[in-house]
């Protein structure tokens, strides 16, 4: 069974336990960043105060391609800007490749990612 499956697109135990095998710190799941906002992240490390979220039905005309939802998404990320969270992206079908672990590490370990 794919991540994608057996995780629903981001949420469980399946991903922090690929994060640690990756050498990764294990994220926050449902991370609420703005209380009392109802804001979550999908994954979050709160201490590098880096984001990542799984954007599930982009081509299925989901809820993260609909305006309304979209406006909604808008205010939130651009809260998280604000608040100093980083915030990456990456779909059901791509949250377990190896690209995505390589660009994470980047984001936690890099020279800029100190400086932030």
């Amino acid at each position: 069974m794919a991540l994608a499956e057996a995780d629903r697109g981001g949420g469980g135990v399946m991903f922090p336990a690929l994060c640690r095998a990756h050498a990764l710190p294990e994220p926050v799941a449902e991370y609420r960043f703005a209380p009392p906002r109802r804001w979550r992240f999908d994954w979050c490390w709160v201490d590098q105060k880096l984001a990542l979220e799984v954007q599930g039905g982009i081509f299925t005309r989901g809820r993260h391609t609909r305006g309304p939802a979209l406006l909604k998404e808008f205010e939130k990320l651009n809260a998280a800007a604000r608040l100093g969270y980083r915030v990456m992206f990456t779909t059901p079908s791509q949250l377990a490749s190896p690209e995505m672990f390589e660009a994470i590490r980047e984001a936690l370990f890099s020279d800029t990612a100190k400086r932030a």
